[in-house]
């Protein structure tokens, strides 16, 4: 007896030593980060949390070298190498152009979408210049300045700058024919997303009524085996189908009581698709192509086209790499990302590819010193379940970015607890919103955030939050998450 009274007086001896001369607030931070492992649903989770100073140093961490499922934090990894390889200013182009000869304004040749991967091709995140109608009408005007205003061939999308792989490796089967699951292509527009129309039933087990789609996208063909679910369930629905292929299933539930419900599906054949919203912007001006659209892809599988010389009349520019970075962001796009990477790859090898861009980042990051031991990339959005980092190599990440140029930009790109993005819901009408800069990420029973925090007393900080395997609705994890942003803001 005397000797576990002994015991436990050195043991709080122990503890009153390791917490001398630290703040109260920093006390409660880490206890709150030791009592997540004993909150309800956590029991069979793996967790890791690492907090840096502005000196590199860490104040605070739990596990923070276990490998953990990134999500989408991954995009931090990616868009800082990107502002680090290619640049703020670096700009996409996609070139028109047309083989054969022009006679009294009738092309007698093919004209040609050549892309070379930018992803923000038609969309109007950029501006309303940007959007698809009016990038469509600006390629139209060009072709009438080089005096076409009839094409005897086809009009032909060129995506052959990248691999004709869209989509990594690894990807699940459930995200690929969604819009969040639409891989890197050579040649994009409007995001390679198409929207389906729906009118769900009144009770839940109700079937789904398929109104209808795009018309941009007459040559697909649906299975509608969707039903309604519960009361405010959300949107559970998934579609699948592979690149390429005409063909998909939507599966899963939509909430009860809706007209009208739109869901977002990718594009499978963005060469194709891009060439079909060309041709009928053209038909619509009175411009007639007479042997209609082909795909470079697929021309070149068949054998029907050979190589012959084009002539440029057109070139489209991308937005500046920092405003694709912001929105990689702000609105986690996975399309944005993957392109990236691709682009890394081509710049730094010549090949553009997932897995050399993978290599590409992961070999940048040990050139600057992050430990790569557990790191693994399998692409450049973090849709892959097999991605893993761990806190550590995350946090020490966004503390080696502070000393770049390119920083305020990827900070700027981070959305802000309680006011932007993907953030713009956490931690509302509490000291931590405004406060906490980061990316979230999510994916079943995963969540996680990566970034900076700014306290109420004007300390700077990295941290990273991973995680995984949670047995607990995302409801729950998300108020967690904000009880930590709240200890975040509030340190001394």
């Amino acid at each position: 007896m005397l000797k576990r009274g002994i015991l436990l007086i050195i043991g709080t001896l122990i503890i009153n030593l390791s917490t001398q001369g630290q703040s109260s607030k920093l006390i409660t931070l880490k206890n709150y980060i030791s009592s997540l492992q004993n909150a309800e649903g956590m029991l069979n989770s793996s967790y890791g949390f690492c907090l840096m100073n502005e000196a590199g140093e860490v104040i605070v961490q739990h596990d923070m070298n276990r490998s953990l499922s990134t999500a989408s934090t991954m995009k931090v990894i990616t868009t800082a190498t990107a502002l680090a390889i290619l640049g703020e200013g670096y700009r996409y182009k996609t070139y028109l152009e047309y083989d054969g000869k022009i006679q009294n304004g009738v092309l007698l040749g093919n004209v040609y979408i050549r892309g070379t991967g930018d992803p923000t091709t038609g969309s109007d995140r950029f501006g309303v210049e940007n959007s698809m109608e009016s990038t469509l009408a600006t390629w139209a005007e060009a072709l009438k300045k080089v005096g076409i205003f009839k094409i005897e061939g086809k009009i032909i999308g060129d995506a052959t700058f990248f691999s004709s792989q869209t989509i990594p490796d690894n990807w699940v089967w459930a995200d690929i024919g969604n819009y969040y699951g639409t891989g890197a292509s050579g040649l994009c527009l409007n995001e390679n997303m198409y929207k389906i129309h729906l009118k769900t039933g009144k009770r839940e087990g109700d079937p789904v009524s398929l109104l209808y789609w795009d018309e941009s996208m007459k040559n697909l063909s649906f299975i509608n085996e969707l039903t309604t679910g519960k009361p405010g369930s959300g949107d559970n629905s998934f579609i699948f189908g592979a690149p390429y292929t005409t063909l998909r299933y939507i599966r899963g539930t939509l909430p009860p009581g809706h007209d009208n419900f739109v869901i977002k599906g990718s594009v499978p054949d963005p060469e194709e698709f891009a060439a079909e919203m060309f041709c009928d912007k053209l038909a619509e001006l009175g411009i007639h192509t007479t042997n209609g659209t082909g795909s470079m892809l697929k021309l070149q599988f068949d054998g029907k086209i050979s190589s012959p010389e084009r002539n440029i009349f057109y070139t489209h520019l991308s937005p500046a790499l920092k405003e694709i970075v912001y929105w990689t962001n702000q609105k986690s796009i996975n399309l944005f990302a993957e392109c990236l990477l691709s682009t890394i790859a081509l710049v730094k090898t010549g090949i553009a590819s997932t897995k050399k861009g993978a290599e590409e980042v992961w070999k940048f990051w040990e050139e600057k010193g992050i430990p790569t031991e557990g790191m693994f990339l399998q692409d450049g959005s973090g849709l892959s379940p097999n991605n893993a980092a761990t806190p550590y190599q995350m946090t020490a990440i966004l503390h080696k970015s502070r000393k770049e140029p390119w920083y305020p930009i990827l900070l700027a790109s981070l959305p802000i607890a309680g006011k932007t993005g993907t953030l713009s819901s956490m931690a509302k009408d509490t000291p931590a919103e405004g406060k906490i800069q980061a990316k979230s990420g999510y994916m079943t029973r995963v969540r996680t955030y990566a970034g900076y925090v700014t306290t109420l007393s004007g300390k700077k900080y990295a941290f990273t939050i991973f995680t995984n395997n949670y047995n607990d609705s995302a409801s729950a994890m998300k108020k967690r998450i904000e009880g930590l942003f709240v200890k975040l803001a509030e340190l001394d």
